[in-house]
């Protein structure tokens, strides 16, 4: 397996990123008199760097499980008031609803929280040559 194809999930939100900080960047351009390349680059590595920091850490909560209830609510609500029951399994206790999930693979979602904390680290040192510059 490459090296591109086995860390591609770092290398798509690193561009999700980069596309995020372009975005801010190219506001600040067109918004402010004249700002300078270092504050666009810090304000859109600070943004970047808190979106994907904040949809990693939610991510990862999800994937441990913290929003299972909201989901077997929810399931148990449309096997409720669905016309179609036979889409449904059989009644499930929570506890067979959580270990159904369990079972299905799920994706590392690790690598967008640590491209996150990599952009707002990215932020504090073009924050410090800022206010030094």
């Amino acid at each position: 397996m490459s090296f591109f194809r086995r860390n591609r999930p770092w290398f798509v939100s690193a561009g999700a990123g980069v596309l995020i900080a372009a975005a801010v960047a190219a506001f600040q351009w067109s918004s402010y008199e004249a700002p300078t390349p270092l504050r666009m680059l810090c304000d859109g590595a600070f943004v970047a760097g808190i979106f994907l920091t904040c949809f990693g850490a939610l991510a990862l909560v999800s994937a441990e499980g913290a929003f299972d209830a909201m989901g077997f609510a929810v399931h148990t609500l449309l096997r409720k008031f669905s016309p179609r029951k036979d889409r449904f399994e059989s009644r499930l206790t929570y506890e067979e609803y959580k270990a159904r999930r369990r079972e299905k693979d799920r994706p590392d979602v690790r690598c967008v929280l640590f491209t996150g904390l990599g952009y707002l680290a990215l932020a504090g040192v073009l924050l410090a040559l800022y206010y030094r510059a």
